[in-house]
């Protein structure tokens, strides 16, 4: 007589390991969710192990949201510590939301969280006693940035609307003393943009200075300085910055530019050193009389060619790589319009990122 299919030890054998094969796969597929569970569960059953367990319950949970190092593990000395790199600004404060349901979990083992935040990152110390067991910092990572500047504008309104088009954070430098200085000022405060007053300065070329109003020239009295300054300011309310016009002449001159500098202090403005001369002092007498001051890396259309204006683009966003930042300045033509609008359009490079001059960080 056969015996019944249950009393068989072989099949019971091999339906058990069907079952716990099935049981991995199905840990497997639920490994994102169940790991860090997995862990609490542990740390639950073995109290003497509770430490190690609920550092791996955080960082398989941690691991879900963002990259992560272990920079330091107990068996090196001291607690954990271990440093998250986070996206930008809505990440870490999605993080910051998760970290805080997790640590009222650990309450329930007896631990005490510490959150400070100091600029761009936040540092989570959790303890059990005197002595923190695990550390986490993270922080966003610091993108390179460029600043596209266009110069002169204030003559033509149809190509300066063009560049005002432009669907990238642009900064524009306008003629103060124009006649449609103040209508270009107002769209492009309109369309977001970022305005500069382009202060005619003194060139070495005498005869690049005729007919500039506000012209700044070596020899001035402060109060002259001063009253010029006060009178762009005016004309152009919505000025975050101010850059010079050629100059050549005038940024070389140390007495004529501590004038300048002076008369910008406690206005609420930056400078921009458009180097037109590389003697030029503007730059370090702004940073020097605390005036937020930068300086151009790039002109983008020396040459008017497509081609040339692309690969000074290019350039822009390599120096930017290097040295963490970089300004081009062009100025409002039809092919320096045309190569932006395709470096814009294209623009790929995750770890930089366009800027406006105020929000770009000055240079040590």
């Amino acid at each position: 007589m056969r015996k019944p299919w249950f009393r068989k030890p072989a099949l019971w054998v091999i339906l058990f390991l069907l079952i716990w094969s099935l049981f991995l796969l199905w840990g497997e597929w639920k490994k994102g969710e169940e790991v860090s569970n997995h862990y609490l569960t542990l740390a639950r059953l073995y109290p003497q192990n509770e430490e190690r367990y609920l550092a791996l319950f955080l960082l398989e949970e941690i691991k879900k949201d963002a990259p992560l190092e272990v920079v330091k593990t107990p068996e090196e000395g001291g607690g954990w510590e271990v440093q998250v790199t986070l996206t930008n600004q809505e990440s870490r404060e999605e993080f910051s939301r998760k970290m805080l349901d997790l640590f009222q979990l650990l309450s329930s083992f007896g631990f005490v969280v510490k959150q400070e935040k100091e600029g761009g990152k936040d540092f989570y110390s959790i303890f059990r006693g005197a002595e923190p067991w695990f550390f986490l910092e993270t922080f966003i990572p610091r993108r390179a940035q460029i600043a596209l500047v266009i110069d002169d504008l204030g003559y033509n309104l149809e190509m300066a609307e063009r560049f005002l088009d432009l669907p990238v954070k642009l900064n524009v430098a306008i003629f103060p003393h124009l006649p449609l200085a103040k209508k270009i000022a107002s769209l492009a405060e309109e369309k977001g943009k970022e305005i500069l007053i382009h202060f005619p300065m003194e060139a070495e070329d005498d005869r690049e200075n005729s007919g500039e109003a506000f012209l700044l020239r070596v020899g001035e009295r402060e109060e002259e300085v001063r009253e010029k300054v006060e009178e762009v300011l005016r004309l152009i309310p919505q000025a975050k910055g101010i850059n010079n016009h050629k100059g050549s002449r005038a940024t070389s001159d140390y007495l004529l530019m501590s004038h300048f500098m002076e008369s910008l202090k406690g206005r609420g403005v930056y400078f921009l050193d458009s180097l037109t001369s590389s003697h030029s002092l503007a730059y370090r007498l702004a940073s020097q009389k605390g005036i937020p001051s930068f300086c151009r890396d790039v002109f983008l259309d020396g040459e008017l060619s497509l081609s040339y204006v692309i690969t000074q683009l290019q350039k822009t966003v390599e120096i930017a790589k290097k040295n963490g930042q970089a300004i081009a300045i062009g100025h409002p033509n039809e092919v320096t319009y045309e190569a932006i609008y395709q470096f814009v359009s294209n623009f790929s490079e995750p770890g930089v990122e366009i800027v406006f001059l105020s929000e770009m960080e000055e240079r040590n």
